[in-house]
């Protein structure tokens, strides 16, 4: 029996004979929202209203956890969940944990208790740069949508941070950068310290960013020179 196209969400597969059909391919669905800061149960009720409309199940512990406003544009819903548990302010572990099946994915935010070592240790972020532990790590999330805005480069941003932590932490164990072309996001994994200089340098990145978008248009439009120069 020749074999049947199937039409599943604009999206088109080849499945087997018409008698035994194969189940639908799940179809990955973006989001794109302005979040204003709120709780995490703020968070996943503005999630369940858009189009998506996922399933997302949050523990009593969890639902109260703190979160700054952010801006997310073509991002997964787990990207979004991801992000928002990454950067969730909470005294307990925020985490989250995806259940597939025959059905639409069901995504749950877990509430874990601390460690006991780390229930009784000082918190890193409140010790000197010279006592933090080095072992212990964290993830924050910045917005670099206000510097694209100022056409200034990707490569640029993620070199200057590279350069900082380099010359800074000679001996240290590397941090994690990483960069969401779609929501704009740069989701940094490192040491308080390591992330309290990455926040440094992107503020002065931003302080710096509309002079030098100001020379780089006043490059453009000087007229060329004989042997390459510009000039008045």
């Amino acid at each position: 029996m020749a074999p049947v196209e199937v039409a599943v969400s604009g999206v088109f597969e080849f499945q087997g004979p018409a008698s035994a059909p194969k189940a639908p391919t799940a179809v990955a669905v973006s989001v794109s929202f302005a979040f204003q800061g709120g709780t995490l149960a703020d968070f996943c009720e503005l999630l369940r209203r858009l189009d998506a409309k996922p399933n997302i199940v949050v523990a009593p512990l969890a639902a109260q956890a703190k979160l700054p406003a952010m801006n997310l544009v073509g991002a997964s819903v787990d990207q979004a969940l991801s992000a928002a548990c990454a950067v969730a302010a909470s005294d307990v572990r925020i985490a989250l944990k995806e259940f597939r099946g025959p059905g639409d994915p069901v995504f749950t935010i877990l509430a874990q208790a601390p460690k006991a070592a780390e229930a009784t240790e000082p918190d890193v972020a409140a010790k000197g740069p010279r006592e933090a532990s080095p072992d212990r790590t964290a993830t924050r999330v910045f917005s670099l949508n206000k510097l694209l805005a100022f056409d200034v480069p990707v490569e640029t941003i993620l070199t200057a941070l590279d350069a900082a932590l380099e010359t800074a932490y000679e001996t240290r164990a590397t941090a994690t950068l990483r960069f969401h072309k779609d929501s704009g996001l740069l989701i940094v994994r490192g040491s308080a310290d390591q992330l309290r200089l990455v926040d440094e340098a992107l503020r002065c990145i931003v302080a710096e960013a509309p002079q030098l978008m100001q020379r780089r248009s006043a490059d453009a439009d000087a007229p060329s020179q004989p042997g390459g120069k510009t000039g008045k």
